[in-house]
């Protein structure tokens, strides 16, 4: 095995790349939260430009996934024969770095992407707030995150929903549960992209509901209905056969429905959060007269980035408690407990449901409705036109 960075100065290498990575990923994530306010200022447009945002946030890691555990798993895994004489692998170094590099190249191929499509809509006079050329400072901005209760209500939520995308696809928990459990990585990683696909009409219909109804109201619809789905899925964890999901039968095609249907719901509820990120931004123009979309898009960066290197510790501090620890990893070939079904549910579904409970809490009293952001647009639009008037009033004055 590679041991290059095994060694101090490995680490060091790799501490010092993951830094630089850190703050080019918070760079670009924070310029691509702001797109949507730039591009639109209507409420039932912003739903839909959030679509595509949903379908390449959960689609990308798909379609990784399986070209993953599809190709690089059985040409560099190690294989072995399951009960009923199929083949299936378990993970090695070679994989891993092999999955590195396409992942790397995947990223860099979007981030050229981003670029291109973003370059038109560069322009200064798409960041300015009610008045021209007015600078945000450093006060406007502590006043944004201490003020400003609809932000901190839409932070809540917004770690609700990436907790619940992030924890339950790690590769600890998804070993857990598509290989421990039910039987197949290689196979239940492919019936998870096969359900995945359809889906993705759900991010439509979330966008098209959301502009309808406003994105408060099917983010609380939808998100109970996450919750429920959830449970029938820890009900399908605690009762389903060992390798149950191996071969073509009852359990695979429940795991198939299941599986649909997490992804599908999870969509349209990532939609409305994508959309209420935008609607906080021109909240705060509303209320302050400041157009702040780069210190509301960096607190969504520092979330997602706090999300996402949080989820593997988490994953890895739970499956310590039935055994795995030190450098012992969840393999296909492990045998299943009770004690791995209560872990894997906990985490694939558990804790999605407690993300979640936060989320209603935090919208009972989120007042941005539909019809409250056509009258926070009106408000701006007409304070806009009388600066506007006023400076031009102002300047056919100073000529005369």
């Amino acid at each position: 095995p590679d041991d290059t960075f095994s060694n101090p100065a490995g680490v060091a290498v790799f501490i010092i790349i993951y830094f630089f990575y850190i703050i080019g990923y918070t760079f670009a994530s924070c310029v691509g939260n702001m797109e949507g306010n730039i591009l639109t200022n209507d409420p039932k447009q912003r739903p839909t430009i959030g679509v595509w945002q949903v379908i390449y946030s959960y689609l990308s890691p798909m379609i990784v996934s399986m070209l993953i555990t599809v190709i690089l798993l059985p040409r560099f895994g190690t294989p072995y024969q399951l009960e009923n004489g199929a083949t299936d692998y378990s993970w090695t170094i070679e994989v891993f770095q092999w999955a590195n590099l396409i992942v790397v190249g995947v990223s860099l191929v979007a981030l050229i992407l981003t670029c291109i499509g973003l370059t038109p809509y560069d322009k200064p006079e798409n960041f300015e707030g009610i008045k021209k050329d007015a600078k945000p400072s450093f006060k406007e901005m502590f006043s944004l995150l201490k003020d400003n209760k609809e932000l901190q209500r839409f932070i809540v939520a917004a770690c609700s929903d990436k907790l619940a995308q992030t924890v339950g696809s790690q590769s600890v928990i998804t070993t857990l549960m598509f290989s421990v459990l039910l039987g197949s990585m290689v196979g239940s990683s492919i019936i998870s992209v096969v359900a995945m696909l359809p889906s993705i009409i759900f991010a439509i219909v979330g966008a098209k509901l959301a502009g309808k109804q406003g994105n408060r109201k099917v983010m609380i619809n939808w998100t109970w209905v996450c919750i429920i789905w959830n449970v029938l899925f820890i009900i399908f964890i605690m009762v389903v056969p060992e390798k149950g999901a191996s071969s073509m039968g009852i359990p695979l095609v429940i795991f198939f429905l299941l599986m649909l249907g997490n992804n599908a719901f999870k969509m349209v509820v990532s939609t409305a959060t994508g959309a209420m990120r935008m609607d906080v931004v021109d909240y705060e123009l509303y209320r302050s007269g400041h157009y702040l979309p780069a210190t509301v898009s960096a607190v969504y960066s520092f979330i997602d980035k706090m999300i996402s290197a949080l989820a593997p510790m988490i994953a890895t501090l739970v499956i310590g408690i039935v055994g795995y620890t030190g450098s012992r990893i969840p393999q296909a070939s492990d045998e299943l407990t009770i004690g791995i079904r209560i872990i894997t549910a906990a985490l694939f579904c558990g804790l999605p449901l407690l993300g979640w409970a936060l989320t209603l809490v935090a919208m009972k009293k989120f007042s941005l409705t539909r019809e409250k952001m056509e009258e926070v647009q009106a408000s701006i639009d007409s304070q806009k036109k009388e600066i506007e008037q006023a400076e031009n009033e102002e300047e056919k004055s100073q000529a005369k």
